[in-house]
Parts: structure tokens; C-alpha cells; sequence
């Protein structure tokens, strides 16, 4: 079970989002059975982290922080999420990027070719008058080339929008500090003992909790 806040760190330069786990399989899909070198993250865990990203952007450095009891921490479990998904982050961030670039040069080809032979009609119907031939050959030649000249411009700049902020997602959080913290409360006992009680989760919706 996922459990997750946000802590702004004042006057740290950077945002914490603050992710509780039951333990470490909450964070890969449910079905991947293979070792944690090679497993799958998961897709809710994945959109959680997006959402609380996009909810508190404020341009500045992330730290991605995992809490969880500190009898289920393992070392080299914690460094293999660590290596994975930061790499997962930095392999979106590219393949955007290549859609993005990919989608750009469709787009400029287009534009370029629709407005071309949109001014080589204007200037052979301008060099050679009008007469019917010409005309019915712009009533079905013309608006193709309109309609690639303003799909190319569509590509180029509504497509970039559309892709920009996943672009921006997946670099910060490819470039995220990642960590973890025993998710406990240590109080003294009464012979002076250490008492490790799990913290409170209220409920919020979407099976995550909160904790306080």
C-alpha cells in the first residue's frame, strides 16, 4: 500500500515528495514476477508520483523519498530502485525527446512542401491566367496543399505543448535525488527502552493514506 504526502523543505532550494510503502513490491507492477533488477515499476505508483510533481512544480531540485519500517530496509534492494528508476526516467525523457524531434522535422516537411507548391499554383495562375483548366485544377489541388502546410504548423507547435510537460517530468525526475528513511516514530520506553510504533495513515482516496 502506497502512502504519500509532499514537504516543501523551506530555505533547502528543493521539494521532497514523501512516498510511504508497506514494503518494496509496492512500488513494481504486481504483474512482473521477475527479480528487482529487471522488474517493472508500477503504472499507479508511476501516475502518483507524476500527479504530485505536476501539483507542486516550482522549477526547483526534487528529492524522491521512500518510507517504510525499518525492519523490511535492504541496502542493495534501495540501490538497485535507486539505479532503475532513475534510469526509467532518463529513458522516457529521451524517447520524448526523439518523438518530439521525430514529429518536428514531419511537421516542417510538411509545412515546407504545402506552402511550396501553394505559391507554384499562385504563380503558374498568375503567369497563365485563368481559364476552366486551371481552375478545376485548384479546386482539388489547392486545399491538399493547404491542409499540409496547417497539419505541418499543427505538428510543430500543438504537438510540442502537448509533449513538453512530460518532457519536463520525466528530466527533473531522472535528474531527482532518491532516498530512504525508515518509516517509524521512536519513543523511549519506560525502562528506557526504544519503542518503534508505525505512524498513523489516514485515508485520502485511491487506496493511498496519508501519514501524520
Amino acid at each position: 500500500m502506497i502512502q504519500q504526502s509532499i514537504d516543501k523543505i523551506t530555505g533547502a532550494g528543493e521539494d521532497e515528495i514523501s512516498i510511504w510503502v508497506d514494503n518494496y513490491d509496492d512500488v513494481f507492477s504486481d504483474f512482473d514476477s521477475r527479480p528487482y533488477d529487471s522488474r517493472e515499476f508500477s503504472d499507479d505508483f508511476l501516475e502518483q508520483v507524476r500527479r504530485m510533481a505536476r501539483e507542486n512544480a516550482t522549477g526547483r531540485q526534487v528529492t524522491l523519498k521512500f518510507h517504510l519500517m525499518p525492519d523490511l530496509r535492504d541496502e542493495y534492494t534501495e540501490m538497485i530502485i535507486t539505479d532503475n528508476l532513475q534510469a526509467h526516467f532518463k529513458r522516457f525523457a529521451q524517447r520524448i525527446r526523439n518523438d518530439m524531434n521525430h514529429i518536428l522535422r514531419k511537421g516542417i516537411i510538411l509545412s515546407i512542401v504545402g506552402a511550396t507548391f501553394g505559391l507554384l499554383l499562385g504563380f503558374l495562375e498568375s503567369k497563365h491566367g485563368s481559364n476552366s483548366y486551371m481552375d478545376s485544377f485548384n479546386v482539388f489541388v489547392q486545399p491538399l496543399f493547404w491542409f499540409m502546410f496547417l497539419t505541418g504548423l499543427d505538428y510543430i507547435f500543438k504537438y510540442s505543448r502537448e509533449e513538453k510537460p512530460f518532457l519536463d517530468f520525466n528530466v527533473k525526475m531522472g535528474n531527482a535525488n532518491i532516498a530512504f528513511s525508515s518509516f517509524a516514530v521512536v519513543t523511549n520506553g519506560e525502562n528506557g527502552g526504544v519503542i518503534t510504533k508505525k505512524k498513523k495513515a489516514i485515508p485520502c482516496g485511491n487506496n493511498l493514506r496519508m501519514a501524520s
